[in-house]
């Protein structure tokens, strides 16, 4: 549009400068013709070279225009950008927080087995369920919340409840001598469970399950 407009101004002009020309000789010049040719080459000079510097001037406050609207648009992208890396970031350190609460709360599940495990060889103390109940509970208030989903807070929980349970009738035996029985009735279900909180652990961190770490295999386990 601006191109159309300057074309015809152009036009105008020139012809402007053309007829301004062919009335500025006199007409009863001696060399009229001459002299028309000589007006009208500088008028139509002079017409170009406004011309020109009005398209100079067009043009540069077009790219100053073009400089802002570009400075502002990077603007906006560097603070998008900005934004998205601190989000990112963020993320990566709430990611780090999250696989930190499943580590510590498998190493308290897997100590809290170990300590249980006296139980075999009718070593167990009222002071140990203190240990496990301390350590668990423990575990559970600084990290449980930073579980990814409610199915791993679930399973956890019946951790939790397990080796609370097994602590609480522990005292409960009549002698020292049926440790070892109640432990072969509980361990099955403690192994289960903690099996399968370390393969969610396994899978939060490799994204694939492995076995045979932490509690030790389920036959071992059981053996223990």
């Amino acid at each position: 549009m601006t191109s159309t407009i300057l074309i015809a101004a152009y036009v105008f002009l020139l012809v402007v400068a053309l007829v301004a020309s062919y009335f500025w000789v006199p007409f009863n010049a001696v060399n009229r013709v001459e002299d028309l040719a000589k007006v009208a080459t500088v008028a139509c000079t002079a017409v170009s070279a406004l011309m020109a510097a009005i398209v100079t001037i067009i043009n540069f406050d077009r790219a100053a225009k073009e400089a802002r609207k570009l400075a502002h648009l990077n603007l906006k992208l560097q603070k998008r950008l900005a934004k998205y890396n601190a989000n990112l970031e963020k993320q990566v350190i709430a990611g780090k927080r999250r696989t930190t609460a499943y580590i510590k709360l498998f190493t308290a599940a897997q100590g809290a087995y170990y300590t249980l495990n006296k139980l075999a060889s009718e070593t167990w103390h009222s002071t140990d369920k203190d240990t496990v109940n301390a350590a668990m509970t423990a575990a559970a208030t600084a990290n449980a919340g930073f579980l990814e989903n409610a199915e791993d807070k679930q399973l956890w929980d019946r951790i939790w409840q397990k080796t609370n349970f097994i602590a609480e009738r522990a005292l409960k035996l009549p002698a020292k001598e049926a440790q070892p029985q109640f432990w072969r009735d509980q361990i099955s279900d403690l192994s289960n469970l903690l099996f399968a909180f370390q393969k969610v652990v396994d899978t939060h961190l490799h994204g694939k399950s492995a076995g045979g770490t932490g509690a030790g295999s389920r036959s071992d386990a059981i053996e223990a």
